[in-house]
């Protein structure tokens, strides 16, 4: 959680040792509670557990049942880039759900009327056992706040932003400096970050001939980072 908004220089050492389990663009459904839910097209597995059982994580945006309209779907906030998950010393995994390509092209904040949420499959009958949810306040002066959920069994399949309260009006960073929330065994973070995906598109333009240059170096995203003990992926998780 140490890497700041794009430089040319440096990402190639930023990206070791993180793992891109989804990178897919968005595609929309409507929930049966009459929002928009913005899904990846995949949800590869995040982590596998040993003994036979999986642990699948996926990334989903949503618009909870309140009387508004959906969100539109070319709204580049609610545009999910990247999921990544990755081990750390002590037995802990690193989730990182990342939103809003080139920005702040797209949107100087994070939309406050979205649920952002990454959920687990913990038992392979893909469904959601665990979900942490995202909530942001409508943002003021530069500035904005995220508060932070997680829900488990039923509460971790809903639309809405259910369960504990890990993080309360968390500010969001939207400079290059990098302020990390603590809060029992979970380690937080939202906000401006250079975007880790490489894309070689003047390569897929020449039919494959690569060129190794990134197309995405001088990019930026919206991350929402959150540490978590391994024992809330399930039994032995393995990640990675």
């Amino acid at each position: 959680m140490d890497s700041g908004p794009a430089t040319r220089r440096g990402r190639q050492r930023r990206r070791r040792g993180a793992r891109s389990v989804t990178r897919s663009t968005s595609t929309a459904r409507r929930t049966r509670r009459g929002g928009i839910g913005v899904n990846p097209r995949h949800e590869e597995p995040a982590s596998r557990a040993r003994r036979g059982r999986a642990a699948h994580a996926g990334g989903h945006v949503s618009s909870p049942q309140r009387p508004q309209p959906p969100l539109p779907l070319d709204d580049a906030r609610l545009d999910m880039t990247d999921l990544f998950a990755f081990t750390v010393p002590g037995d802990r995994t690193v989730l990182i759900l990342n939103v809003n390509p080139v920005a702040p092209t797209g949107g100087q904040a994070f939309h406050p009327d979205a649920v952002y949420r990454v959920n687990v499959d913990t038992d392979g009958d893909h469904r959601s056992d665990v979900a942490y949810s995202f909530v942001f306040s409508p943002p003021e002066d530069g500035r904005q706040g995220v508060t932070v959920l997680r829900a488990t069994d039923e509460q971790a399949r809903s639309h809405e932003a259910l369960g504990q309260e890990l993080f309360i009006d968390v500010p969001v960073n939207f400079g290059a400096e990098t302020t990390a929330a603590h809060s029992g065994p979970y380690t937080f973070y939202a906000g401006f970050r250079s975007d880790p995906f490489f894309a070689d598109l003047d390569g897929i333009v020449a039919k494959f001939q690569w060129t190794g240059v990134d197309w995405g170096a001088d990019k930026n995203v919206f991350a929402i980072v959150l540490e978590v003990p391994n024992a809330e992926l399930g039994a032995h998780p393995e990640i990675g």
